[in-house]
């Protein structure tokens, strides 16, 4: 069998016609500073992936001049958010030194380790909690209550339903590197109407088991609110007119079959 591997940069010159390069370093810093600033958040770019399911073109260009006339300020309300994260960046750097540096990986190493293992005691209190989320309204108290911003959109064409994963890892005080960056559940698209399994996020095989445990939980309440949403739009029903739905019945027949994805 030949394998055929195609990098980003080459997929994303194939697709757009161009890449952009970035001087080192300045990339991950721009991620942490819109991560701070929720730059890129929905309430001021919109929510990407319903807008990209309701775009109606197929080139790049089109797609560019779509999403101005949707968002005309997204793009510089963002760019702007994480301007002045920053400038304030600039400001924190220069108090920096090695004392400073010194100080902060005790913290990291000696406090925030002891701390981490007491916490875990209370995750199985938090357990319970999750297990009773059913519905969205549930799902959004819960976040809203514990300061977790959320990402959602579904529909007929599959989609994502979760939160951030920064958020989530700051309230299970785990490293963000654990989790993606968004976590819970979504399904995929496999064409002809029909969607795929529900299935929840993955996360770092290394974080303490009791996280582990709760994590599950919380991809599995996501994916019952999921599905929930779904039966809320009458997406896996007949017709209101008695009329067959063929692509509801596809996709139940997908998911009993354990169908992820079409590749």
């Amino acid at each position: 069998m030949v394998i055929i591997k195609i990098n980003n940069k080459d997929l994303t010159k194939e697709i757009v016609g161009k890449t952009t390069t970035f001087p080192k370093y300045t990339t991950q810093i721009l991620n942490i500073a819109n991560q701070n600033a929720q730059g890129t958040r929905p309430k001021t770019v919109g929510q990407m992936s319903t807008l990209i399911q309701e775009f109606p073109g197929k080139t790049y260009s089109e797609w560019i001049i779509w999403y101005k006339k949707r968002m005309p300020e997204g793009i510089n309300n963002a760019t702007n958010k994480i301007c002045n994260m920053i400038a304030q960046f600039s400001k924190a750097i220069t108090q920096i030194d090695k004392r400073l540096v010194q100080e902060w990986v005790k913290d990291l190493v000696l406090t925030k380790t002891f701390t981490g293992f007491c916490f875990q005691e209370s995750i199985l209190r938090r357990v319970a909690e999750v297990k009773k989320i059913k519905t969205y309204d549930q799902l959004e108290k819960f976040c809203k209550d514990n300061g977790i911003a959320m990402e959602v959109g579904i529909s007929y064409r599959g989609g994502n339903l979760g939160v951030y994963g920064s958020d989530l890892a700051e309230y299970l005080n785990i490293c963000e590197g654990d989790l993606p960056r968004y976590y819970g559940a979504y399904c995929n698209y496999l064409g002809g109407g029909v969607r795929g399994s529900i299935v929840g996020s993955g996360y770092n095989n290394e974080v303490p088991k009791r996280i582990a445990n709760w994590l599950e939980e919380f991809a599995d309440a996501c994916k019952r609110v999921y599905e929930y949403i779904e039966n809320e739009d009458n997406l896996n029903d007949d017709y209101p007119d008695g009329s067959t739905n063929w692509d509801a019945r596809a996709t139940k027949g997908s998911r009993n079959a354990g169908i992820v994805s079409a590749y």
